[in-house]
């Protein structure tokens, strides 16, 4: 079964952070932010959004910054099964 998922991603306002880097997996998505924040959704019944939870995600969710991760997130990558 394929799922097809369409995301706008906008940035409304100069305060707003924009998208660094965007990687997509199976059915899911992570963007990092060039404050270096990472954003994931999409569906993690495996847990692959990293929020800690194993449910679907339809709008983008905080998953972590550097005061979360102690260094600074440079890159994001996804993948299948892997």
């Amino acid at each position: 079964t394929y799922f097809a998922h369409r995301v706008y991603l906008s940035r409304p306002s100069a305060s707003c952070p924009q998208t660094m880097a965007v990687a997509c997996g199976e059915d899911f998505t992570i963007a990092l932010t060039d404050n270096g924040d990472v954003w994931s959704w999409g569906e993690g019944e495996d847990g692959q959004l990293g929020l800690g939870t194993t449910g679907h995600q339809n709008k983008p969710a905080w998953v972590g910054g550097r005061d979360v991760f102690k260094e600074s997130v440079v890159l994001v990558a996804a993948g299948t099964r892997h």
